[in-house]
């Protein structure tokens, strides 16, 4: 158990450090969480807020998953590879939209004073 914890920081720690994504994932997150924490969000939004940033930052690791096992598998421009690499993007953006309209629906009224 210990091992695969330390693999799994490992990830994220290649994540963090070569992914500009991922930061930049991060940052929203860390926008996030300060915007709920000021308009005192609910449980139940915060439940919501922390899955979908979840869902994204885990969408991500996998895409660079696939990124990185397509480019061990070939350096060639193949078709099969980009269809990887398209699916596993979409993918990562299929989960920030989701998550971007699970924060309008949480942020939006609070921002028009509603």
């Amino acid at each position: 158990m210990k091992d695969s914890i330390k693999y799994a920081l490992e990830g994220i720690g290649e994540g963090w450090r070569n992914h500009p994504n991922f930061r930049r994932q991060i940052g929203i997150l860390m926008a996030v969480l300060a915007a709920g924490w000021w308009y005192k969000i609910s449980g139940l939004e915060w439940v919501m807020v922390v899955l979908a940033s979840g869902l994204v930052l885990s969408a991500e690791m996998a895409n660079t998953a696939i990124e990185s096992v397509v480019d061990l598998a070939t350096k060639e421009r193949r078709p099969e590879a980009k269809i990887a690499k398209d699916a596993g993007a979409g993918g990562v953006m299929i989960m920030s939209a989701a998550a971007a309209i699970v924060g309008i629906i949480i942020f939006l009224p609070r921002l028009m004073g509603h």
